[in-house]
C-alpha cells in the first residue's frame, strides 16, 4: 500500500491520520511467550546453539514480535531483522547448519507458491539462501518494471536494513530515478515554469515512498515493508505532529523534534524558528515556512538553508533532490538548494487552498475549486511567440536584459510600452539613471505619471513623498507639480506609494491611488491644518469667537456605520474586507467610484480572528485581534504606520505624525502611552484624567478633567477660551482654528 506521503498531519487519539496502508497493520506485540520463546532463542543461538530457533513455531516467523532496540528509546524491531547478524557472528559449521535448517522450513511452506506471494513470504526467513535468491528475483523484476521504491524496499530486506549490500550502484540509480532522493536523475529535473496553460487533467499532491512505507496509528510510527509488514516501530505521543515523506518521518512532540530514517536511526534536530510550520519531508529534506521565508532542513547533516520566497507559500513545494517549486499568490519560484533560479508572475487568482501537485511527471497548479493547470518549460514556451509575447513573457520571468534584447529598437507603442515596463520593473533607482529618455518610452498618461511616480520614490524611500507635499524638497517640487499638470488634463490613471510595484499592471499593486483621490486631496490642501507656534504665553487661540453658517461648519467627524459594516464619513464609504490571505481597505467616492485601496498580510485567524475599522481625524485605523494596529491617510489610502499594542480594546488611539498615542477610557485612565513604528514604548502620567482629546499635529491636545488644557506628550500648558475648556466635547480642526458647534475661535497668530 502506498503512504499518502507529502502531507502535514495531526493524529488525535482513536484517529488514524495517515497511511494507506493495511488496516490490518497493527503494532507489533512487545510482549508475551512469544517474545520469551523469541528471546530464548536468540540467546541459545549466540551460544551457538541453534536448536531453539529451529524449535520455533512458524507463527513466530509468519506473525512476528518486536524487541526493543538497544540503541534508541521507545524504537523496537521486528525480531527477525536480528536474525542475520545473529547468524554472522556463529563460527562457519553452526551458521552453515542453522542456514540449511531454516532454508529447509522457508522451502516447505514457499512450496508452489509464486509472485508477490513467495516474495512476501520469503522476507519472513531471511536469511536462508532460498529466500534471499526469491526476494532478489522479485527485486529485479521490480527493478525491470520502473517500480523502483519496491525494488529499494526489497534491497532494504536483503541487506538487513543496511544501506547498500550487493548492488550499491543499482540502488543509487533506483534512487534518482524514482525522483524522491536527495539527487534525481536529469531527467527529472523541474523546468523553470513559464505561463501555467489551463488543463482538463486531474492534478494530485504528489505521493511516495522509498524503501519502506510510513503508517501512523495513535502513539506509533510504523515503517512497513513492500508487503505491508511492520519492519520496526517507534512510540511516540497520542498527540504528537508527524510528517512523513520518503526516506524519513519527522516527529515533534513532548520529547522534542526529531527524524526517523528509514534503517530506525533517531537523530534529535535543533527547535524550529518560531511560528514555523511544517509542510512536507522530501528529497532527503524538511521543509517548513516562517511568513515569507521557506526553509529547508538536511536530514543528513542537519544543515538549514533559508528560502527568500517574497510571500507566504500556498502549501508544500514540489520536490526534485534539491530541487523545489514553490507557490505563492503572485509567483512561481524554482530554487536549487537556496539559491532562487527562476521566479515567473502566474498571474492566477491563487490564495489559500491553492496547491502544488503533479500530474504523471508533470508540475501542475491545483485550485480550490478542481481547476488545474500544467506548468511547462518557459524555454519550450518562448520557441512559439513572437518577439512581443516573448518580452512579455520574459519581463514575467524578470530576465528584463533579455526582454530589452528582442524587444530592440521602440519602433511602435507596444514595444515602447514593454521597454518601459521591463525598467520600471527595475526598480525606482534604475528608472532614474535612465534620465529623460524613459519618458521617450511612454505611450499614455499613465506611463508618464509611472515614471514620475519612480522619481519620486528614488527621491524617498519611505513612499511619503506623495503625502508630505507641505516638505516636499526641490528636487520634489517640480515632480508634483508635474503630476498636478498630468491630472488637469486626464483622470483615467492611477498612483501608488510602492515603488517596487511601478512595472507591475496596477490591479496587482497593494496600495493604488486614483487620480481623481490625488485630485481632491491636493484642492483640499488650500483648507490644510496649518497649526502655528504657540505663544510664549501658552495661547493657542483667539479668545473671541466667530459665528460661521452652516455651510462653512466642518462635517461631523464621526464616521456612521453603515448595515453592511461599511462606514460612511463625507460623502465617502469606507470598507474591511478580508479573505485567508489578504486584508483590504477601500474608500469610494459619493459617486460610487473606488478612490483608493489598500491590501495587506494580515495575521492569521487563530491569533487575530476579529477586526475593526475606525475613520477619525484623517486617518483609518484597522485593528487585528486587539494587538496590531494598521493606520492609513483616509484621502490617498498611504499606510501610516502599523503598531504592535498589548491591549487596544479598552482605549483611543491618535496618530501623532508617525506615532500611536493610546490613551485609557475618558475620565478614569490617566496614562499616556506613545508606541513608535518600530515597537518601542513609553509610557507618561497625565496630572488629570481626560475629558476629551484632539490631535495637533504632532501633539494630542488633552483637556483634563481638571480643567487645564496640556499638549502631551511634552505636557505644555496651554490657555483655551473658557467655552472650550468647559465642553464635553471635542472641537473640529479647520484651516482657520478650532470650531465648536457654530463658534469658530482662529489660532493666535
Amino acid at each position: 500500500m502506498r503512504r499518502a506521503a507529502w502531507s502535514f498531519v495531526w493524529f488525535l487519539a482513536g484517529v488514524l491520520g495517515a497511511g494507506e496502508a493495511a488496516p490490518t497493520v497493527r503494532p507489533l506485540a512487545m510482549s508475551g511467550a512469544a517474545l520469551e520463546a523469541v528471546d530464548h532463542a536468540l540467546i541459545r543461538l549466540a551460544r551457538g546453539d541453534t536448536s531453539a530457533v529451529e524449535a520455533l513455531p512458524l507463527s513466530a516467523f509468519l506473525d512476528p514480535v518486536a524487541r526493543p532496540d538497544p540503541h534508541h528509546d521507545g524504537l523496537a524491531r521486528r525480531w527477525t531483522t536480528a536474525l542475520p547478524a545473529a547468524l554472522a557472528r556463529l563460527d562457519a559449521t553452526a551458521r552453515a547448519h542453522a542456514l540449511t535448517r531454516l532454508d529447509a522450513r522457508y522451502r516447505t511452506l514457499a512450496g508452489n507458491r509464486s509472485g508477490s506471494e513467495r516474495a512476501r513470504l520469503a522476507s519472513a526467513f531471511l536469511p536462508a539462501p532460498a529466500a534471499m535468491n526469491d526476494l532478489r528475483r522479485a527485486g529485479d523484476r521490480a527493478f525491470d518494471l520502473g517500480r523502483f521504491a519496491d525494488y529499494l524496499g526489497m534491497a532494504y530486506l536483503l541487506a538487513g536494513g543496511a544501506p547498500g549490500g550487493d548492488d550499491t550502484r543499482r540502488q543509487e540509480v533506483a534512487l534518482q530515478l524514482s525522483g524522491l532522493g536527495p539527487q534525481v536523475d536529469v531527467s527529472l529535473h523541474l523546468p523553470s515554469p513559464g505561463t501555467p496553460v489551463p488543463s482538463a487533467g486531474s492534478g494530485v499532491v504528489p505521493q511516495g515512498h522509498l524503501a519502506l512505507r510510513w503508517l501512523i496509528v495513535p502513539g506509533w510510527v510504523l515503517a512497513c515493508d513492500p508487503f505491508g509488514e511492520v519492519v520496526w516501530q517507534y512510540r511516540i505521543d497520542r498527540l504528537a505532529q508527524v510528517t512523513t515523506g520518503p526516506g524519513a518521518v519527522m516527529v515533534r512532540d513532548s520529547s522534542g523534534l526529531r527524524a526517523l530514517a528509514e534503517n530506525g536511526t533517531v537523530t534529535t534536530l535543533p527547535p524550529l524558528p518560531s511560528g514555523a510550520r511544517v509542510l512536507t519531508i522530501a528529497g532527503g529534506a524538511a521543509w517548513f515556512a516562517t511568513g515569507e521565508r521557506a526553509w529547508r532542513l538536511v536530514l543528513a547533516d542537519g544543515a538549514i538553508q533559508a528560502l527568500a520566497l517574497a510571500a507566504p507559500p500556498l502549501g508544500a513545494p514540489i520536490v526534485r533532490g534539491p530541487q523545489s517549486l514553490w507557490l505563492t499568490a503572485r509567483e512561481l519560484l524554482l530554487f536549487d538548494g537556496e539559491r532562487l533560479v527562476h521566479r515567473f508572475q502566474h498571474r492566477l487568482p491563487a490564495a489559500s487552498g491553492w496547491r502544488l501537485g503533479v500530474d504523471g511527471e508533470r508540475p501542475v497548479v491545483m485550485a480550490d475549486d478542481q481547476r488545474v493547470w500544467r506548468l511547462e518549460s518557459i524555454a519550450e514556451q518562448l520557441t512559439h511567440l513572437d518577439a512581443l509575447a516573448q518580452a512579455e513573457l520574459l519581463i514575467r520571468a524578470r530576465r528584463y536584459d533579455d526582454a530589452l534584447r528582442v524587444l530592440g529598437e521602440p519602433t511602435n507603442d507596444a514595444r515602447r510600452s514593454l521597454i518601459l515596463r521591463a525598467h520600471l520593473a527595475q526598480g525606482p533607482a534604475h528608472i532614474v539613471a535612465q534620465g529623460d529618455v524613459a519618458f521617450t518610452w511612454c505611450v499614455n498618461t499613465q506611463d508618464r505619471a509611472l515614471v514620475l511616480l519612480a522619481h519620486l520614490a528614488a527621491s524617498d524611500p519611505h513612499g511619503r513623498a506623495l503625502h508630505a507635499v507641505d516638505d516636499a524638497t526641490p528636487a520634489q517640487q517640480p515632480l508634483l507639480a508635474a503630476l498636478d499638470a498630468l491630472s488637469a488634463r486626464d483622470q483615467d490613471w492611477w498612483l501608488t506609494d510602492r515603488g517596487g510595484d511601478l512595472g507591475d499592471d496596477s490591479a496587482l499593486w497593494d496600495h493604488a491611488c486614483s487620480a481623481q483621490a490625488w485630485v481632491e486631496w491636493r484642492a483640499a490642501r488650500a483648507n490644510a491644518v496649518m497649526i502655528p507656534d504657540i505663544a510664549s504665553d501658552g495661547v493657542l487661540l483667539e479668545i473671541t469667537a466667530q459665528t460661521i453658517a452652516q455651510e462653512q461648519r466642518p462635517p461631523t467627524g464621526s464616521a456612521v456605520r453603515q448595515s453592511d459594516g461599511s462606514l460612511l464619513l463625507a460623502g465617502h464609504t469606507f470598507r474591511l474586507e478580508r479573505n485567508l490571505d489578504a486584508m483590504t481597505v477601500t474608500c469610494h467616492g459619493a459617486d460610487g467610484v473606488l478612490r483608493w485601496r489598500h491590501r495587506w498580510r494580515p495575521a492569521s485567524f487563530l491569533s487575530a480572528p476579529s477586526q475593526t475599522i475606525n475613520v477619525r481625524d484623517g486617518v483609518v485605523l484597522v485593528v487585528e485581534g486587539g494587538l496590531r494596529l494598521n493606520a492609513f491617510d483616509a484621502a490617498l489610502g498611504q499606510r501610516r504606520g502599523m503598531f504592535m499594542v498589548d491591549d487596544l480594546a479598552s482605549g483611543t488611539a491618535f496618530l501623532l505624525a508617525d506615532t500611536l498615542a493610546l490613551i485609557g477610557p475618558l475620565g478614569i485612565d490617566t496614562q499616556l502611552t506613545l508606541v513608535d513604528g518600530r515597537g518601542v514604548v513609553r509610557t507618561s502620567t497625565m496630572p488629570a484624567a481626560a475629558r476629551w482629546m484632539l490631535p495637533l499635529g504632532q501633539d494630542l491636545l488633552v483637556m483634563g478633567q481638571d480643567g487645564s488644557a496640556r499638549l502631551m506628550p511634552a505636557g505644555r500648558m496651554v490657555t483655551l477660551p473658557q467655552a472650550l475648556s468647559r465642553s464635553r466635547s471635542a472641537p473640529r480642526v479647520v484651516a482657520a482654528g478650532l470650531v465648536l458647534d457654530d463658534q469658530l475661535w482662529r489660532w493666535k497668530r
